[in-house]
């Protein structure tokens, strides 16, 4: 964000130096016309030079500012270039009041350090339970994962079936096919992106947007499809 705004408050200076130097350029013009005296010749030289590397030099910020905005009204907030970070997702989570969708491989990590049976530092989804939020997990069903994942998934039912007996606001099904996108909706902020067959899910990207964005509306309604089609079991 400050970096954002620095970039903006370069693009305005820029603007200021062009004017300025325009300003200069043409008084230097009138008065070496009128006096041909050689160090306006000299002045005017520096001072079109000036004016011109400030042009390039506004062009490619502006060009930069231009774009950041364009991303910006797309709804997107940044680019993760991966899962594996508790303390942002904890963020989210500790802000949620309404609603938490989760889509995702066994969700084994999500259930660890954010719904634990015991640890005080890794309950911030039961906490958000506590609150009234209701919370969905979507998964796929045991068969369609990779063998090394198939214990964490069993494990993370057991807990999940735990939290369901407990909570009435949880919920979690199962789709029956591979799992080939990742998903973590927290009222109206968005994080989502592929899964990848031989790449884990924390070491994937992810992109955090608002629900409003382009780029989340199709992972919501692929969401919403496959929930309304998933089972218990």
């Amino acid at each position: 964000m400050r970096s954002q705004f620095e970039k903006v408050i370069r693009v305005h200076l820029y603007k200021i130096i062009i004017a300025l130097l325009a300003v200069g350029i043409l008084c230097c013009w009138y008065i070496y016309f009128q006096t041909k005296d050689a160090k306006y010749e000299a002045l005017l030289a520096g001072m079109v030079t000036g004016l011109i590397v400030a042009l390039i030099q506004y062009l490619l910020d502006w060009n930069e500012h231009a774009e950041i905005e364009t991303i910006k009204k797309l709804g997107i907030r940044r680019i993760l270039p991966h899962r594996d970070d508790k303390a942002y997702y904890q963020d989210l989570l500790s802000q949620a009041t309404g609603n938490i969708d989760v889509l995702g491989v066994t969700a084994s990590r999500f259930i660890e350090d954010f719904a634990h049976a015991t640890r005080g530092d890794s309950q911030t989804l039961l906490e958000a339970l506590n609150r009234g939020v209701r919370v969905r997990i979507l998964l796929p069903k045991a068969k369609h994962l990779k063998q090394p994942d198939v214990p964490r998934a069993e494990s993370a039912k057991t807990r999940m079936e735990q939290i369901a007996r407990s909570h009435p606001g949880f919920e979690y099904r199962y789709f029956d096919h591979p799992p080939t996108h990742s998903l973590v909706k927290v009222d109206k902020e968005c994080l989502f992106g592929p899964v990848f067959p031989h790449v884990n899910s924390k070491d994937s990207p992810t992109m955090h947007a608002d629900v409003d964005s382009a780029f989340v509306a199709e992972y919501l309604r692929y969401f919403e499809n496959e929930w309304t089609q998933a089972s218990e079991d």
